[in-house]
């Protein structure tokens, strides 16, 4: 297995300016940028202010704004430790639901420049996927980050949820107009997990004509002190891997399901379908490259000031700084 990890964090020159888009579902004001299911808000903990990660260090490793994957010479962010016990794990007193009402209602969406028809998932978004969510639940410990209180939590997205796989799956159906998007514009499926440590895990893409293909995911490290790491990923899509033509425009539809059968703890942030990748698509910034038919799965870090990050204006003057790491392992 060929593993390779490059970290970059770049200080430029000039004005950063990153905005805002909510989804509206008539309205398509701007070119599509991407559809996600839900948001970018640290699995619901926000910065992680407070919180300890397994490691005891804090949840939250960088000053980059929500739990997310940093692009630091060090590990991502990591999910809340949240009995402190030393593990994020099933059955650990780490169960959580964050989730808001719409997020529970699974047709969360952000983005722009799409109408929606059938999008749906973020039910997925925003709670611990783990075996032991429905006890937890039963006896109270369910722990709410908005709250910071436990309670019985909203309902687990595919009940009972001791039952393996308990892993998400989610459904793209929206149309984007003609003027919106250019044929052949190559598209993202960019995604925030967390605690993948348990193999094989791999993803499963359905187009809308039935085809499908796959892509490996590369798992955390436990021994290297990444129990509950933050990753972030995209895979590169084809333009007719989603996309239909229609009447005035284009019927995007896909179905992403992560397939992790012994998989008992996990999270997931947000997913979308983007024109813009996680990392630029000309770094070779990824984890396992294991690609399959078209698709060529790239994981790495992230800052909360990428493209699709976007409660922040920032102004910063600077020379660039980079930091790359690259690490190869064969086994």
């Amino acid at each position: 297995m060929l593993s390779c990890t490059i970290v970059k964090i770049g200080i430029l020159l000039g004005i950063l300016v990153l905005t805002s888009t909510m989804y509206f579902p008539a309205a398509h004001a701007a070119s599509f940028s991407a559809i996600r299911i839900g948001d970018v808000d640290g699995f619901g903990y926000g910065a992680g202010a407070g919180f300890q990660a397994a490691n005891n260090g804090p949840a939250n490793v960088g000053p980059l704004g929500v739990l997310t994957a940093e692009m630091l010479p060090t590990v991502g962010d990591f999910l809340p430790d949240i009995d402190l016990g030393g593990s994020v794990a099933t059955g650990a007193g780490d169960d959580f639901d964050n989730r808001a009402a719409v997020e529970v209602a699974g047709n969360s969406l952000t983005g722009q420049g799409f109408t929606d028809n059938n999008t749906i998932g973020s039910d997925f978004t925003d709670i611990s996927l783990s075996t032991s969510y429905d006890t937890s639940s039963n006896n109270g410990n369910v722990f709410d980050a908005n709250t910071l209180t436990s309670g019985a939590g909203g309902p687990f997205p595919t009940p009972p949820s001791g039952n393996l796989p308990n892993q998400p799956g989610f459904q793209f159906d929206f149309f984007v107009a003609n003027a919106d998007i250019t044929p052949g514009t190559p598209i993202f499926f960019n995604f925030m997990f967390g605690d993948y440590d348990v193999t094989p895990a791999g993803l499963l893409f359905t187009r809308a004509n039935g085809t499908t293909f796959t892509q490996n995911i590369t798992p955390q490290n436990n021994a290297q002190g990444q129990d509950g790491l933050v990753q972030a990923a995209f895979a590169t899509l084809s333009f007719d891997d989603v996309f239909t033509a229609t009447v005035g425009g284009w019927d995007g539809k896909l179905r992403v399901d992560f397939v992790a059968n012994n998989e008992p703890y996990t999270a997931f942030d947000f997913v979308e379908l983007s024109v813009t990748p996680l990392i630029p698509s000309d770094e070779q910034v990824a984890g396992e490259l294991l690609p399959l038919d078209s698709t060529a799965l790239l994981i790495g870090g992230l800052t909360s000031m990428s493209v699709w990050m976007i409660p922040t204006v920032a102004s910063i003057a600077g020379a660039g700084i980079y930091l790359i790491k690259y690490r190869t392992n064969r086994d």
